[in-house]
């Protein structure tokens, strides 16, 4: 649902005023939102469920407080934000890992003896969003944040800044920090960015499969809207690094939220 600020501070007013159908009509216009900044901090699928709903209850509990005199979606992200960077360690499956970890693993997973054909494309394009999202869990979470904030969301600077809640120079600090890591993860081992790297995802797709991180009987991203590995590819053949990783790091699809919370996080306006 895209709503106009106006319409959305038209909705608040209701909301606040105890309407019940305008709560629920505001919660259906931001729950999508907020699941996609979830899942691109937390990765996990029903890690990243389970904080929209956390972050809707808190939204829902705090909408007395908001005023208007700036954008209600800044405000929904900010207090998504909060939440995301406070949550306990084992919500985000944080495991401690860094880029070197990272790159261990993906190097000990290649299977040069079964690489994967034409028939297996749902199971690379899978693969590739899992990886790509999953590299960004070896940034501490405030530098996580700003890059997905930054480079995936493509948010404005300063009201970036504001979600966070820090100073606009603090803010590009961390993104400058975040983005050179990232790219220079990414250009050494992703094939999909560097066709020199030693990863690639047909070659990994044997041990991905072994391990659980692509399940073919439930695909999690790959069917959701995402664009295909074989069009990421395409998109990213010639290109500057650099930009090959933000294009990368892109192409995950929507994230859509798959549960409709609006009547349930409603009902309590109507008691």
């Amino acid at each position: 649902m895209d709503l106009t600020r106006s319409v959305l501070d038209c909705l608040v007013k209701r909301a606040q005023a105890g309407d019940r159908p305008a709560l629920e009509e505001l919660v259906r216009a931001i729950q999508d939102p907020v699941h996609h900044l979830a899942v691109r901090m937390l990765v996990d699928p029903g890690e990243a469920l389970m904080a929209t709903e956390a972050i809707l209850v808190r939204i829902v509990g705090e909408l007395s407080t908001f005023s208007s005199d700036r954008p209600f979606i800044i405000w929904v992200l900010a207090v998504a934000s909060a939440y995301l960077l406070s949550a306990p360690s084992g919500l985000a499956r944080e495991q401690g890992i860094t880029f070197e970890v990272f790159e261990d693993r993906l190097l000990a997973a290649l299977d040069d003896d079964n690489v994967a054909g034409p028939e297996d494309a749902l199971a690379l394009s899978e693969l590739r969003i899992v990886c790509s999202m999953a590299l960004l869990l070896c940034l501490d979470r405030l530098h996580r944040l700003a890059y997905v904030l930054g480079d995936v969301l493509e948010t404005d600077d300063r009201e970036a800044a504001e979600i966070m809640g820090v100073s606009l120079s603090s803010y590009r600090d961390c993104l400058s920090t975040a983005r050179e890591r990232v790219v220079l993860a990414t250009c050494r081992n992703c094939g999909v960015v560097n066709p020199d790297a030693p990863c690639s995802c047909p070659k990994r797709l044997a041990q991905a499969e072994r391990s659980g991180q692509v399940d073919r009987s439930a695909y999690a991203f790959a069917t959701r809207g995402a664009p295909s590995y074989a069009d990421v590819l395409e998109q990213t053949k010639g290109t500057e690094q650099f930009l090959g990783v933000m294009i990368n790091q892109r192409a995950v699809g929507p994230l859509l939220s798959p549960k409709d919370f609006a009547a349930n996080l409603a009902e309590p306006a109507r008691k």
